[in-house]
């Protein structure tokens, strides 16, 4: 039972992570931790480094085959990493 104006900490903790802007970091974090997760360790084990910025999702790939093929498949994998963080957090995937 709430009194007064009593919130549940999860949300206290969204709220100020929101207002200090750290929100985007730790997204970042996640989608790196889970990486393999997301895209498969086929994919995961040729990617150098994934950064998230300003709804820019950065991958690094060291194949260019394998860049060339993920090329085709940008969509879906904004969706999966979209799904994954449960809101629409990228709205491009730049490969490198």
């Amino acid at each position: 039972m709430r009194k007064g104006n009593q919130q549940p900490l999860k949300e206290v903790i969204e709220y100020m992570l929101k207002v200090y802007r750290l929100d985007n970091g730790i997204k970042d974090h996640n989608i790196k931790a889970s990486w393999d997760e997301i895209v498969g360790p086929q994919i995961a084990k040729h990617t150098k480094s994934v950064d998230l910025n300003n709804k820019y999702l950065y991958v690094e790939i060291d194949s260019d085959v394998m860049r060339h093929e993920l090329s085709y498949g940008k969509t879906l994998i904004i969706k999966k990493v979209n799904e994954f963080l449960g809101e629409e957090k990228v709205e491009k995937l730049i490969l490198r």
